[in-house]
């Protein structure tokens, strides 16, 4: 009755109130997935979840946690600083019962795995990835969005040209004076928004401690305990 429109059953219908129940909607479409999954193997794929709602979020996490024969695979991603809040419905996943729930978190790319993927960016230009890979590495931290933001950005400001003869690197660029990508400023931003007032007020006085942070010179900054400041500092950042 939640979805009519598939399996032949004909034109949509008004639902009660009982039926419009979000517990009884998440049965249903289980269900539905349950009968195409008999079929053949299914696998569902929740891309991005960090912008969902609480709906989807209950729905993901029922799919995944109920019991069932079905050969269903729930594959879901999200980025964790944009989740960093408790509050955050993603919370609810990661607090699942383990031994229906597998979590892979993902380490920043290697410096071998930013070169492969520049290499893809910039095809058959070995001299132009060898040129651009220790300011990339240096400046995306192994951020694979990041690496292919500032990709497009050389690329944009015509600092790597492309021509019948290939990609070319201009001569004596100043890569690090090109400034952030838009995509990247406005995932920081974003970013940004969701820390709290004390985190924002750590972070500001880490930015002025410059690239080597010292917890001891931002908790001088800020007139605060060494150890309470190097712990937030780690809290923080292991959600970066």
């Amino acid at each position: 009755r939640q979805i009519p429109w598939v399996g032949g059953g004909g034109g949509a219908t008004a639902l009660s109130a009982a039926e419009a129940r979000p517990g009884v909607m998440r049965r249903e479409i289980a269900s539905f997935f349950d009968a195409a999954a008999a079929a053949r193997p299914l696998v569902l794929v929740f891309e991005d979840l960090h912008w969902a709602d609480d709906a989807t979020i209950d729905l993901v996490h029922h799919l995944a946690t109920r019991s069932t024969r079905a050969p269903l695979l729930v594959f879901a991603t999200y980025r964790p600083a944009e989740a960093v809040v408790a509050t955050h419905p993603v919370a609810r996943l990661r607090a699942a019962p383990r031994e229906r729930l597998t979590v892979f978190d993902l380490q920043p790319l290697s410096r071998d795995e930013v070169r492969r993927c520049l290499g893809l960016f910039f095809a058959d230009a070995d001299e132009v990835v060898a040129g651009l890979l220790d300011e990339t590495m240096r400046r995306s931290g192994g951020n694979p969005l990041f690496v292919l933001a500032l990709a497009q950005l050389l690329v944009d400001r015509s600092i790597v040209t492309r021509s019948d003869a290939g990609w070319r690197l201009a001569s004596g660029s100043a890569l690090d004076a090109i400034g952030a990508p838009a995509a990247v400023e406005t995932l920081l931003a974003q970013q940004f928004g969701l820390l709290t007032e004390k985190e924002r007020l750590l972070l500001d006085a880490a930015a002025v401690a410059g690239e080597e942070l010292d917890a001891a010179a931002v908790a001088g900054g800020l007139g605060e305990d060494v150890e309470g400041v190097d712990a937030e500092l780690r809290r923080v950042a292991a959600h970066a």
